[in-house]
């Protein structure tokens, strides 16, 4: 019976914020979310990351992606406690970034032009596209 509460324990911590983003982060950046330990990250994508720090000072990772690939690198940035804040995919400039997203999330409901989700669990998500980058950040930081 202890052992069995540990895993629910442990598990509601490890989905607690994460659950219910899957759907809109695109298809490559599905096992990544919002809220998640960088060294979760690490463990996910592992040696294909490379470490700096942001202007702020505060840890962010690097990962650069294959040439066939659409996009180009995705920049994640994290807080000084090195919790995940937002995710920046850049795609190559010949892509329609905008008209996908539109696709993707439907009609903008932030200024016609970005986007606004509100998770299951209270949490929100702050979506928007800049210069052919795919933007996703934690809500609160954003408003």
């Amino acid at each position: 019976m202890n052992k069995l509460f540990w895993i629910l324990i442990l598990g509601s911590i490890g989905f607690g914020f994460g659950h219910g983003q899957e759907k809109y982060f695109p298809k490559s950046h599905q096992n990544i979310f919002i809220g998640m330990h960088m060294d979760s990250l690490l463990k996910i994508k592992g040696p294909y990351l490379e470490a700096s720090n942001s202007f702020k000072g505060t840890p962010q990772l690097k990962e650069y992606h294959k040439n066939d690939s659409l996009f180009t690198h995705t920049l994640y940035l994290f807080t000084k406690d090195s919790i995940l804040y937002e995710v920046i995919i850049d795609y190559k400039d010949h892509f329609e970034l905008y008209a996908y997203m539109k696709d993707f999330y439907g009609p903008p409901n932030i200024n016609n032009k970005e986007w606004l989700i509100k998770l299951e669990n209270g949490k929100e998500l702050y979506i928007w596209e800049y210069i052919n980058r795919w933007c996703i950040a934690d809500g609160e930081l954003y408003q």
